[in-house]
């Protein structure tokens, strides 16, 4: 009624006044360049996936090059600039369809076959407690491996909740004292952990008291790496009671980089870290983040000289291709998350290290080498030792320096008393053949 009233007299009536508070600059949607899939992945098969993949992925690689190669400058940066141009077309061929079901497919045949192969060794292994040895690490039939009953009891009553069992494993090997004669300590609670651990983890009346038994176990790797993806797909929960802050995520990062110079990690431990960026976390978008910044401690770690600076070298664009699918993921909170790791990931300085022997050759060289030997190494860690040997033989440049790797990363296996890891294992025979051949 006012509004007509000033109407009939004549006078203007003020529109309603809208304060910006965003100094003017209206908030831009941003432009999606995601496309649906034409393509059918699994009827053009993994070999044709792939090409495609390597072919839209080199298109990338050279925008990239030229945006590297175009002069920062406003006009460049600008719209219809080199640089702007560029980088629009990178987001089309990163959001485009076909790409993304083609690198989709690859990734999860590639990740079912990594699973394979490491449920091969895992049986292999298991089939070697019970027979003696197995297929990769044992060149004829020994002793099958018994446990210790004393020792294994000692694991099952940490993860059914008792502080001084947990208390004496914390202590490390040749700590605890044992009414029973003794013969593979180590060895029995690496197959106990192996054997009791996971089962508690998956009930939440007794997953806390199996937290706490990897925590006091983290000196022994055999005994808790079976348990780490298990683990990390807790990393989505906050109340979990022995856990600092409630969540996992620093049992996770501890068990992402075991042992003294997290030399198993490249073989063992990352490539389970890397699927739970993606696929292996299902819908669980906090996995995937906490995964993605986990990843930057793991890189952080792995970089350091005395650990697996090589190896990390030959991996990082793996590592960077997890991260940039990743990124892909509609989710805000793992996009962000992915971003971060990538621009992390770009931005680290890589160790300068001499090229070495790969990776696969040296496995090889210890393998035949080890075979002799493998009766010396109890069978529950078997597979770790051997692990172990053939990590610190690519890092070293020396027979000498692998020798002293490999003496500093297993004597944690090893109490005082029984001597040399080196010496109780027989491994100076395996190592010297690595760097004769």
């Amino acid at each position: 009624m006012v509004d007509k009233a000033f109407a009939r007299l004549g006078l203007a009536v003020q529109e309603k006044v809208v304060i910006d508070y965003t100094g003017g600059a209206a908030e831009k949607k941003k432009k999606s360049y995601v496309t649906e899939a034409t393509i059918d992945a699994a009827a053009l098969g993994f070999d044709e996936c792939k090409r495609r993949v390597s072919e839209h992925e080199d298109k990338i690689k050279r925008l990239e090059k030229k945006i590297d190669a175009a002069e920062p400058t406003k006009k460049n940066k600008s719209a219809g600039g080199v640089i702007f141009v560029a980088k629009e077309e990178i987001e089309i061929l990163k959001g485009d369809g076909d790409y993304r079901a083609a690198l989709s497919f690859v990734r999860n045949k590639e990740m079912e076959e990594q699973d394979r192969l490491r449920e091969e060794r895992e049986k292999e292994e298991l089939e070697g407690v019970g027979k003696g040895g197995s297929k990769a690490a044992s060149g004829s039939a020994d002793v099958a491996f018994e446990p210790d009953g004393e020792v294994a009891a000692v694991v099952q009553s940490a993860v059914e909740g008792s502080d001084s069992a947990i208390t004496k494993l914390r202590g490390g090997a040749g700590t605890m004292t044992y009414a029973s004669v003794v013969k593979a300590e180590v060895a029995t609670i690496a197959f106990a952990g192996v054997e009791k651990i996971p089962p508690k983890l998956k009930r939440l009346p007794t997953r806390d008291d199996a937290l706490k038994t990897i925590q006091s176990l983290l000196w022994c790797p055999p005994a808790v790496m079976s348990c780490f993806p298990v683990v990390l797909m807790m990393l989505g929960e906050t109340k979990l009671k022995s856990q600092p802050g409630g969540t996992c995520t620093e049992l996770c990062t501890k068990l992402a980089t075991v042992g003294p110079n997290s030399k198993v990690v490249p073989e063992m431990l990352l490539p389970a870290l890397l699927q739970h960026t993606g696929i292996a976390a299902g819908a669980n978008w906090q996995v995937k983040v906490a995964c993605l910044n986990i990843i930057k401690d793991v890189v952080r770690r792995l970089a350091e000289p005395a650990c697996c600076p090589r190896q990390l070298t030959q991996l990082m664009p793996q590592v960077l291709e997890a991260c940039q699918a990743a990124a892909l993921e509609k989710r805000k909170e793992v996009k962000k998350a992915a971003d971060e790791a990538v621009e992390f990931l770009q931005a680290f300085e890589l160790p300068a290290v001499q090229e070495g022997r790969p990776v696969a050759e040296t496995a090889q060289l210890a393998q035949t080498a080890f075979a002799p030997v493998a009766s010396s190494v109890p069978a529950p860690i078997r597979t770790y030792v051997l692990a172990a040997v053939v990590s610190c033989c690519v890092e070293a440049e020396s027979q000498k320096d692998a020798e002293a790797a490999v003496e500093l990363e297993l004597r944690p296996l090893v109490s005082a008393s029984q001597g040399s890891p080196l010496e109780v294992f027989g491994l100076k025979p395996v190592i010297a053949h690595v760097f004769l051949a």
